[in-house]
């Protein structure tokens, strides 16, 4: 194959970067300006404006009990899944900006819940309807621990690219582990936000901008409140 082949790609990739460069910085610029110190005290209203609205399938999952925090989470991958998902990207995006040909997650959103002593841990399917749901009580929270990993990267496809430079616009994740659970341990990723679409979160100017702060308030509160009421989920970095 000659150069003139792959030349439309490598064009192609190199604008990709620049655009999410140029809206990385607007973003950054535009964060920098909001006060998060003061915006913590509107938590209240932001939590119950999203459970009132996109976020009500959460009241319905939990049959009305009290939820006193919540955010989003994931489940870790492993490094096979992870080799094998930055090969699949790689090959869906190829047919993206060749073919037009829509590229679609490869995870399914999920969901921490803490209501009283209880965290609940919701999964969805790929249609984010409902898949299942495990509860973690006191007990087990006492006897976990917490550890900072860094930012949530999938999903990125050709924008891995740009290194980390990104990763301060990025979901930033804490893994929490369980022990002991039917002789192994469970490892869940806790987001510092509502929203980790790569999207929402790059461009996120003007009055995308309002949205993203609320979903960085909800989401850093319910770090807090997990740390306040289970100190021996002080964090610790990977």
């Amino acid at each position: 194959m000659s150069i003139s082949t792959f030349l439309p790609i490598i064009i192609i990739s190199i604008l990709t970067i620049i655009y999410y460069i140029y809206f990385s910085n607007k973003s950054k610029s535009a964060l920098a300006k909001i006060d998060f110190d003061k915006e913590k005290s509107n938590y209240t209203q932001y939590k119950n404006d999203f459970l009132d609205n996109e976020f009500s399938f959460l009241k319905k999952w939990l049959k009305d009990k009290p939820i006193d925090a919540f955010t989003m989470a994931s489940i870790p991958e492993s490094k096979s899944d992870r080799l094998k998902r930055l090969i699949i990207n790689g090959i869906k995006d190829f047919f993206v900006r060749i073919f037009g040909i829509k590229r679609q997650r490869i995870y399914t959103n999920c969901y921490l819940v803490l209501s009283g002593s209880d965290l609940h841990f919701f999964t969805t399917d790929i249609d984010g309807n409902y898949d299942s749901h495990s509860i973690f009580d006191s007990f087990r929270l006492d006897n976990a621990t917490m550890t900072f990993t860094g930012p949530f990267r999938r999903d990125l496809g050709l924008i891995n690219i740009y290194g980390n430079s990104l990763d301060k616009n990025l979901p930033q994740t804490y893994t929490i582990t369980f022990y002991n659970i039917d002789n192994k341990n469970l490892s869940l990723e806790i987001h510092d936000r509502l929203d980790s679409s790569v999207g929402s979160i790059v461009f996120c100017i003007n009055k995308q901008m309002e949205r993203h702060k609320k979903n960085l308030v909800v989401g850093n509160e319910f770090i807090r409140v997990l740390k306040s009421m289970h100190p021996n989920l002080e964090t610790h970095t990977n």
